[in-house]
C-alpha cells in the first residue's frame, strides 16, 4: 500500500492513505493546487515571466480542462461546459482537439478573470463529483492520469512563480550603462534575499534583469514627430495659401 504525501504551508504533512476512494483521491489533490495558490493576490495569477512559462491562473485552468476534455464530455450524459471558448484556450499541445491558444500570449489574457477560472474549476469538480460517486471501473485509469496530470501542474505552478523577469530603465547610456546592468547582476543574490526577507517569501523567485525600451522609443518617436513638425514649418506657402483658393 502506498500513500501519497505532500506538505503544507506550515510544512505539516499531509496524507491521503493508499486505499482511498477515487473521489477522496480527486477531492485531495484538486484542493492541494489550489492551497498552494492561497498566498497569492489576484496579478500574481497572471504573471508570464518568460514565453516557457504559464499564468498560476491558465494552470489552474488547464487542469480542469482536462477532465472536462477526456472524462466529461464523453462520459458524463448531459455535461454541458461552462464555456465553449475554454475548449481552445485553455489547450496545451493536444492538436488533434483543436489548435491551442499560442502558449507565449498566455500571460496575454485578461480574461476569464481568475474569480471566473475558480467558477470553472467549480464547475468541473461539480461534474466530476456525480461522475465519481458511480465511476465504471473503466475510467479508473483515464482519472488517475488526469490526478498525476494535476501533480505535475503543481510542480509547474512553483517552477513558473520562482522565475521573474525584473525590466528596468536606466537612464545613463553606453558604458555607465553596461556598468549599472553589471553590478545588478552582481547583486542579484542580495536582491532576491531582500525580496524574500521583506515580503516574508517562501520561495524567492530567480532573477533576470532586462533593459526596458519603452523609454527608448519614446525618444524616437518624440524625435520623429519634432523632424516631421519642423519640416512642416520649414516648407514655403503653396499657391493656394498665398492667393487663397479661386473658386472654379
Amino acid at each position: 500500500m502506498s500513500n501519497t504525501t505532500e506538505r503544507n504551508r506550515d510544512n505539516t504533512a499531509l496524507v491521503v492513505d493508499g486505499d482511498a476512494t477515487p473521489l477522496d483521491r480527486y477531492l485531495h489533490i484538486r484542493r492541494a493546487t489550489e492551497r498552494l495558490c492561497a498566498p497569492l493576490v489576484t496579478e500574481d495569477y497572471v504573471v508570464q515571466s518568460m514565453p516557457d512559462a504559464s499564468p498560476t491562473k491558465w494552470h489552474l485552468a488547464h487542469t480542469s480542462w482536462f477532465f472536462e476534455t477526456f472524462v466529461l464530455r464523453p462520459h458524463l450524459a448531459g455535461y454541458m461546459p461552462l464555456h465553449e471558448a475554454y475548449e481552445p484556450l485553455f489547450n496545451s499541445y493536444y492538436n488533434s482537439i483543436g489548435t491551442p491558444f499560442p502558449r507565449p500570449e498566455r500571460g496575454h489574457l485578461s480574461r476569464p478573470t481568475v474569480a471566473e477560472v475558480y467558477a470553472y474549476r467549480a464547475h468541473v469538480d461539480k461534474a466530476m463529483l456525480t461522475l465519481l460517486e458511480r465511476l465504471p471501473e473503466s475510467l479508473g485509469p483515464i482519472v488517475d492520469l488526469g490526478l498525476n496530470h494535476e501533480q505535475q501542474h503543481q510542480e509547474l505552478i512553483l517552477t513558473d512563480l520562482k522565475h521573474a523577469w525584473v525590466h528596468l530603465t536606466i537612464l545613463q547610456e553606453g558604458t555607465q550603462e553596461a556598468e549599472a546592468m553589471a553590478a545588478l547582476v552582481r547583486a542579484t543574490g542580495f536582491i532576491r534575499g531582500e525580496l524574500g526577507r521583506r515580503l516574508k517569501l517562501r520561495f524567492v523567485p530567480e532573477l533576470s534583469f532586462v533593459k526596458d525600451t519603452v523609454v527608448d522609443r519614446g525618444n524616437r518617436v518624440m524625435k520623429l514627430l519634432d523632424e516631421l513638425h519642423d519640416g512642416a514649418e520649414s516648407e514655403p506657402p503653396g499657391k493656394d495659401d498665398r492667393e487663397g483658393t479661386q473658386s472654379p
